[in-house]
């Protein structure tokens, strides 16, 4: 679509509307309200392609006499006041999702995208990706038509549209195009279905669970679906292809983010919105983020798949390749933006690494793999915007992990490092992006950060020790569990119950002098044992 002469009619349709703002404001995934290529428009000289069309050019159009059992039509000749659309993209360019209406007894057909109104029988309109083999469509004549079959698929022609006006005031008259033997709507109508009301009718999308669901007994492949009174063949132009619920292979072995019956209770909320299959919102800073990482990773393959119907990411080394795979439908799930899919991404990367980036024979466990992805991988990709994207994807993620009920977010307590509760994981994330410590509920162990000089107490020299989670108070206190060289005298350990995080030691320190603090039987507030590895600290009083 030329972007400048979309803004021009844009500007034009806002001046005729006294300067103010009144369309719905929407996401543009593809070439919004379009036919494909090829489609004959009717004209007083006879029918002629919609890409043909150029401002000024005649077409017929229809005013509404009737909405009786049979609609009455009257046709006149009006210009073209907008025309524009989309070429056909490159191989390898994201493809817009299709609907393919198949019609009347000539089996005559379109292509258009999702929200493309056609006119129905009871005189109301309806968008293209909600028909159904029981609505009729509107010949020239106003005689209801049957429609044969309803099919999704992506297209890869061009795509086009037009408007007789640049305002809509909520009548249809004027508006209204003979397409290939059916009335539908011009764009100026498409654009402003706010303005319908009452003569927009309404209905799921086509891939969408609620829509088979009504029409299942009618279906003939996957989002396709045909009359049962229909026997014929249907030809689809190889413009369009048709979607086959066909996924990647998937090992056994392959990791997911959430669980399967996780990714069923996000699909199963209600309060859950998905974005239809027409819809690609999000598809393009996918592959930004594929880009990113695959210049850090260049041997790991990274795939969107369209198709897959549950919200998941899938890490798995197949044939001695590593994959990364995203289910479309998790692109689809409303809230989920680019930020999210570059935490979801970078826990699967993590999943093939040691926690210091070699690769390793075994992936990570999955609440390993959330620590060190938001915490190394999404640091190392995203950079100088590394703080603000993370923030931002672990509130995404966030939201979608609320959608989980609460049976399946406890994980399993025999197993917690490969199947961690919800909450858990949340707050392993959060350390991760921070930079803190991995938490207990996540397989981190207690340990000693540090020691620091403290204040004089009663005339003597402290020091301070700092822990990374807070300690079990009466383990803390216990002198025995503290063990200085060379040997020093302690005289008291003091314990801060609103600060457990901190102990400090009182003896007889002397200044100029090098000491090493060894700690044992300590343990968390949680029970976390001690590291073995991390269990000393070395100081030098001034």
């Amino acid at each position: 679509m030329s972007v400048r002469n979309l803004e021009k009619w844009y500007k034009a349709w806002i001046n005729n509307n006294g300067g103010k703002k009144k369309w719905d404001t929407r996401d543009c995934y593809c070439c919004c309200a379009c036919y494909a290529y090829g489609t004959p428009i009717a004209t007083p000289d006879g029918e002629k392609a919609i890409q043909e069309f150029q401002p000024g050019d005649l077409v017929s159009v229809a005013t509404l006499e009737s909405t009786g059992e049979t609609l009455r039509l009257s046709w006149s000749a009006k210009p073209v006041q907008f025309s524009s659309g989309t070429p056909p993209l490159p191989k390898g360019s994201t493809f817009p999702t299709m609907i393919f209406v198949n019609y009347g007894e000539e089996q005559k057909s379109i292509i258009a995208t999702s929200d493309q109104l056609f006119l129905l029988a009871n005189g109301k309109v309806k968008q293209a990706g909600t028909l159904t083999i029981n609505d009729r469509l509107v010949a020239a004549d106003g005689t209801p038509v049957r429609i044969n079959a309803v099919k999704l698929g992506e297209y890869s022609g061009g795509i086009h549209h037009i408007a007789l006006s640049s305002r809509f005031t909520e009548d249809l008259d004027g508006h209204l195009l003979n397409s290939n033997g059916v009335v539908t709507a011009d764009f100026s109508v498409q654009i402003q279905t706010e303005r319908l009301g009452d003569l927009l009718e309404r209905g799921p999308a086509i891939g969408e669970p609620a829509y088979h669901e009504a029409h299942q007994l009618n279906a003939v492949g996957v989002h396709s679906y045909h009359h049962p009174d229909f026997n014929g063949e249907v030809a689809v132009p190889n413009t369009l292809k048709l979607y086959t619920g066909e996924s990647v292979y998937l090992p056994p072995t392959a990791r997911s983010f959430i669980t399967e019956v996780q990714g069923i209770d996000i699909n199963n909320n209600p309060d859950v919105k998905k974005r239809p299959f027409s819809n690609h919102v999000g598809v393009n800073e996918l592959k930004t983020v594929f880009k990113n990482c695959r210049a850090y990773y260049p041997d790991i393959n990274f795939t969107l798949v369209w198709e897959d119907p549950l919200p998941n990411v899938y890490a798995f080394e197949y044939l001695g390749q590593k994959q990364v795979v995203v289910s479309g439908q998790l692109l689809r799930t409303d809230g989920i933006y680019w930020q999210a899919m570059a935490l979801v991404v970078a826990q699967a990367i993590a999943s093939f690494h040691e926690p210091g980036g070699e690769p390793r024979t075994e992936q990570l466990p999955r609440i390993l793999a959330d620590y060190y992805g938001v915490g190394v991988v999404m640091s190392l990709v995203w950079n100088f915007y590394y703080f603000d994207t993370a923030e931002e994807s672990i509130k995404q993620i966030n939201k979608l992990f609320s959608y989980i009920s609460e049976e399946n977010r406890n994980g399993d307590p025999n197993n917690p490092l490969d199947k961690p509760c919800i909450e858990c994981r949340q707050k392993t994330m959060k350390e991760g992006w921070f930079g803190g410590t991995l938490p207990a509920c996540a397989g981190g162990l207690l340990r000693l950060l540090d020691a620091i000089p403290g204040a004089i107490v009663d005339d003597k020299p402290t020091i301070i020790l700092s822990f990374n989670m807070p300690l079990d108070e009466s383990a803390a206190k216990e002198m025995t569990n503290y063990q200085v060289d060379p040997a020093v005298h302690l005289t008291a350990v003091q314990v801060d119950s609103t600060d457990l995080f901190r102990v400090t030691l009182v003896g007889d320190f002397a200044t100029k002098t090098h000491y090493t603090i060894t700690v044992s039987n300590l343990t968390s507030s949680e029970g976390t044992a001690l590291d073995a590895k991390h269990h000393f600290a070395n100081i030098q009083l001034p």
